[in-house]
């Protein structure tokens, strides 16, 4: 089996779940329908991955520095389950996300968000969220990520693709 490009994306205007062209090939025969699906999620997005250390009994334990990853989380992951509703994805999968961010009232970069939170750490919530929700087995079935931050109201849309494979 060889990846390949991921299909086309379509958003759905309703923010439903939309199935889109490509699907699994045996033989130059379509062998089952494709899985590409679009949701949002309101809410401030939190990175995860940076963590602070603290000494209890004597042995080191590290938390989450966010303080809104728990709640970004289960958002991500309640709006992934009633979008999905299905099995768990055991495939290699493409996430494309946009991550809106308040705008604030004064900023160094103008036209992009370029401060925190990191895009790569938004990425690592979304993933765990996924695997929560029931929609990938595995986060690391995420292959490849195309994710941008961008001026807007809180939240982000989340597209999940199936990467096509020949069987």
């Amino acid at each position: 089996m060889t990846p390949q490009e991921p299909r086309q994306l379509t958003t759905s205007a309703t923010g439903g779940a939309e199935r889109v062209g490509g699907g699994r090939e045996v033989n130059g025969a379509l062998k089952s329908p494709p899985v590409d699906f679009t949701f949002h999620v309101e809410g401030k997005a939190a990175p995860q991955g940076s963590k602070k250390g603290f000494i209890s009994g004597g042995k080191v334990n590290m938390v989450e520095m966010s303080k809104n990853l728990p709640a970004w989380r289960a958002q991500v992951a309640t709006a992934a389950m009633r979008a999905w509703g299905k099995e768990a994805l055991d495939c290699p999968v493409s996430v494309q996300a946009t991550f809106r961010i308040p705008k604030p009232k004064s900023t160094k970069f103008s036209d992009y968000p370029a401060g925190p939170p990191d895009t790569d750490k938004l990425q690592r919530a979304v993933g765990d969220a996924l695997k929560t929700a029931g929609v990938i087995t595995d986060d690391s079935r995420i292959v490849h990520w195309d994710a941008a931050k961008v001026w807007g109201p809180a939240g982000a849309t989340i597209t999940i693709t199936e990467m096509r494979t020949r069987v």
